[in-house]
């Protein structure tokens, strides 16, 4: 879970699921560093807010990115630098992985407060028809806060 804010403004920015963390967040860094992901204002990220200053396309990638690579990249590093990165650990397969993965989707997508916030995946992994029955109940770190975080949900129809 990438979080991005100061302690009374934090957002989830993004939610993912992977079965090597060490790989995954190597691949985030490595596509926000090349372009690969949108790049905001830091000093809206800061706040908890998104000021797109780059999206990445088919065609924008060669021309806008490499066009001014430096401060793009610049740009990414500053994005890097203001994200938080949060994980749990399942042991469980895959598919319950994916399942809790749609779930806090789900979730922070319910809430007002997350309205229009840019949660980065908007696709989840399974939806909510085809994905096991899972309840999740989420305990934060010591001094941690998210404002208006799901601290626990329910996700899925299928019985496993």
């Amino acid at each position: 879970m990438w979080v991005v804010g100061w302690p009374r403004a934090r957002v989830v920015t993004y939610v993912g699921q992977s079965y090597n963390l060490r790989q995954r967040t190597h691949d985030h860094v490595i596509r926000t560093l090349g372009g690969g992901y949108p790049l905001y204002d830091p000093d809206q990220l800061a706040q908890g807010r998104h000021c797109e200053r780059f999206r990445p396309s088919v065609g924008n990638c060669n021309g806008a990115f490499l066009g001014d690579m430096v401060s793009y990249q610049q740009l990414a590093a500053a994005n890097l630098r203001a994200y938080e990165v949060y994980w749990a650990t399942l042991d469980a397969g895959q598919r319950i992985r994916e399942s809790v993965e749609a779930g806090l989707i789900a979730a922070l997508k319910s809430l007002v407060e997350y309205s229009g916030t840019g949660i980065h995946e908007n696709r989840p992994s399974l939806n909510h028809a085809y994905s096991p029955s899972v309840s999740v109940t989420s305990v934060l770190p010591s001094g941690l806060t998210i404002p208006h975080f799901p601290l626990s949900f329910s996700h899925g129809q299928l019985a496993e």
